[in-house]
């Protein structure tokens, strides 16, 4: 089987608006670009460009899907499995320690 687009739809009604889901960083990791509800804590500014696809129910789901595909690249899912890889408990300890250390 193969997948070239990622499909991370939710209920909005049910999503917590504090999340990102674990989805999202599992299709990165694997370099798929990703079509996603648009959820209320996800910044897409911060992803690299042709990773994140919202669906906010405006556009029809097929043309993002195809859109993402369309967009792919090689170098684009290098990017994105590099910034998946930064998304570890390691890194997220590091940066709070740096958020600490600033207020010494």
């Amino acid at each position: 089987m193969k997948i070239d687009v990622g499909i991370a739809v939710y209920n909005m009604k049910r999503v917590n608006p504090g999340a990102t889901p674990n989805k999202l960083w599992q299709y990165l990791s694997f370099g798929k670009p990703v079509v996603i509800s648009q959820m209320p804590n996800l910044d897409v500014s911060a992803f690299p460009g042709n990773s994140i696809y919202l669906f906010d129910g405006l556009t029809p789901i097929g043309e993002l899907i195809h859109l993402a595909h369309n967009h792919n690249s090689l170098k684009f899912a290098r990017e994105r499995i590099t910034f998946a890889g930064m998304n570890t408990w390691d890194h997220r300890a590091n940066r709070f320690l740096d958020v600490l250390k600033s207020y010494e």
